[in-house]
């Protein structure tokens, strides 16, 4: 699919779809069901995935991601594809947006999810202190929050079933090291997916691609913790890490992009 700037009204590869748990009616790319997305990477930001529903979820629910939005001023999503979680972030910080001059970006590195996120911005009203933003975590420009400095960094950075390879993996760790402000948190809502053979024998039974993203944060002095959601979020986990109080110096693994 070219890069877009904007997907016309009656493009026929896209479709509205509802989500009824959060109230919000959806431009996606049709037919660009899980299995797609799974085996043609270039579908993966163009669709709703169950983390994106669980991040949704905790960010309304009233416990820890809740409180986190709700005291910061900078919010950044990474892999934020077709913008549910930034239209709900949003949402819960619109009473206080334009007084205590809260932003929230929301990034994607492929194009055409830009082009999705900024339409269903304006549908749903929420362009004024929602961005959309094209954002390569391999490169070594900076974020820019939208502070003072291009490098002050955001409060909270939110993602969402982003860590599905070791490759995301190696290049998401450093890039947080920018990204996230000195007392900052990032929050992840994951869908664990484990390596098995076809035979009866378990060749791995744990999350490689998460479980490498783990390490790597905590090599670099990064506070982690993990919890297993419950309920409609039944198959997903959170995520919570946070910087180290000073600068690390990055080891030579996790410095790979």
């Amino acid at each position: 699919m070219p890069p877009l700037r904007s997907i016309p009204s009656d493009d026929p590869r896209f479709e509205t779809v509802r989500e009824p748990e959060f109230d919000v009616d959806l431009v996606v790319r049709k037919g660009a069901g899980a299995y797609d997305a799974e085996v043609d990477l270039d579908l993966t930001s163009l669709q709703v995935w169950n983390g994106a529903r669980g991040l949704c979820r905790l960010l309304r629910g009233g416990g820890r991601a809740s409180e986190l939005l709700s005291q910061a001023r900078r919010v950044l999503e990474v892999g934020a594809g077709a913008g549910l979680s930034a239209i709900v972030a949003a949402r819960c910080v619109a009473g206080r947006a334009r007084a205590a001059g809260v932003v929230v970006v929301a990034s994607d590195n492929n194009p055409v999810a830009v082009a999705l996120m900024r339409r269903n911005f304006e549908r749903q009203a929420c362009s004024e202190w929602c961005q959309a933003r094209l954002l390569d975590w391999g490169t070594r420009a900076p974020v820019g929050s939208g502070g003072d400095g291009e490098d002050e960094g955001f409060d909270l950075v939110l993602a969402a079933d982003v860590v599905i390879t070791s490759a995301v993996a190696r290049s998401l760790a450093p890039f947080l090291a920018r990204a996230v402000a000195r007392g900052g948190v990032f929050l992840l809502v994951h869908e664990l997916r484990f390596s098995v053979t076809v035979s009866t024998q378990v060749v791995d039974a744990v999350d490689e691609p998460f479980e490498l993203f783990q390490s790597l944060l905590r090599e670099n002095g990064w506070r982690c913790s993990v919890t297993r959601l419950t309920g409609p979020s039944d198959g997903l986990v959170c995520l919570e890490a946070s910087p180290p109080a000073e600068e690390p110096v990055q080891s030579s693994t996790s410095a790979q992009v």
